[in-house]
């Protein structure tokens, strides 16, 4: 995802996609099924189904909320049901087909917690993708616990469970999210959660892996080296093949920076591994035993050592 700016009188985080990079923010959208544009089954392609119509022909564009070096983000307004909304913008032929790929991994989710799609439209003449969603005000995870300092173990528990929720959709339809981190979780000041950024996500076949097992917890494996260094898993860093594991990791990376504001560890200790702060991290008052053992066992440098997405679901159930 790019590094985003944003006017500083905007208080809405709104994530505008692609590559991301290291020190970025993010920005959020939300979903409701289109209501002006109607749009057929995946059955065929999304990208096809899509009429070349001039520039956006649904959303009256308002003012810049967001860019990147690849995209920007504007508020907008349906024409037709005055629907405020948030606009991603994209140009060039790689861009445009990222902004395909999340639209049609949005459009199969249905998650209170994950972004709602609304609207996809292509200018063929510019070249250009537009990407309608819901507009969120919050803060990612990173700034809102350096704005208001640690979750409760209580409130870390309950967004956990919201955040579990949300990947357990995404498994049960063979799709990783591959970047979960502080910068891609929306929280908003009533601790409502939004999972957001799913340019670099990907689909297999739910079910059964690329070697063909099926006994494995986890079921998918993945060969493209992705996602943001500071927070990957140590797969991802090693080059290895990997699962929908790296997910697991991301969710207990959530976890730690709830607790102990790993963010601001990872900033402070230059050139620390986020495996080795973790390993650092001790209970106290504050945290349960049972809390920072489950933790721990979500950022286990051993994929197979984590537990399923499943598992999570059980384990922090409210």
């Amino acid at each position: 995802m790019d590094n985003l700016n944003f006017n500083k009188t905007h208080q809405t985080t709104i994530f505008a996609g692609l590559p991301m990079l290291q020190n970025d923010r993010p920005c959020s959208f939300i979903r409701r099924r289109p209501t002006a544009l109607k749009m057929k089954s995946l059955s065929t392609p999304l990208w096809n189904q899509i009429n070349s119509a001039p520039v956006l022909t649904l959303w009256t564009r308002m003012e810049k909320i967001g860019f990147g070096a690849y995209s920007e983000v504007r508020r907008a307004v349906n024409k037709t049901t005055k629907q405020v909304a948030a606009v991603k913008i994209c140009k060039g032929s790689t861009s445009c087909r990222m902004l395909k790929a999340e639209a049609e991994i949005l459009q199969q989710i249905e998650s209170d917690y994950i972004p709602k799609f609304y609207d996809l439209q292509l200018d063929s003449i510019s070249n250009r993708a537009f990407l309608a969603m819901e507009l969120v005000d919050g803060d990612s995870l990173d700034q809102y616990v350096q704005k208001n300092g640690t979750l409760s173990e209580e409130d870390a528990r309950s967004v956990m469970s919201k955040l579990i929720s949300a990947v357990n959709e995404l498994h049960r339809r063979g799709i990783a999210h591959r970047d979960i981190k502080p910068q891609n979780i929306i929280i908003t000041d009533d601790k409502h959660v939004k999972l957001i950024d799913f340019n670099i996500s990907k689909k297999t076949r739910a079910g059964r892996n690329k070697s063909g097992e099926t006994h494995n917890k986890f079921k998918c494996t993945f060969f493209s080296q992705v996602s943001s260094p500071a927070y990957a898993a140590p797969e991802v860093l090693s080059r290895e093949c990997y699962s929908e594991s790296v997910d697991i990791w991301g969710l207990g990376v959530a976890l730690a920076e709830m607790l102990f504001k790993v963010s601001h560890e990872l900033e402070s200790r230059d050139g620390q591994r986020l495996s080795d702060i973790v390993g650092q991290l001790e209970s106290c008052g504050d945290v349960s035993d049972q809390t920072l053992s489950q933790m721990k066992a979500m950022l286990s440098e051993k994929p197979n050592e984590r537990p399923s997405i499943s598992e999570l679901v059980e384990q922090f159930r409210q």
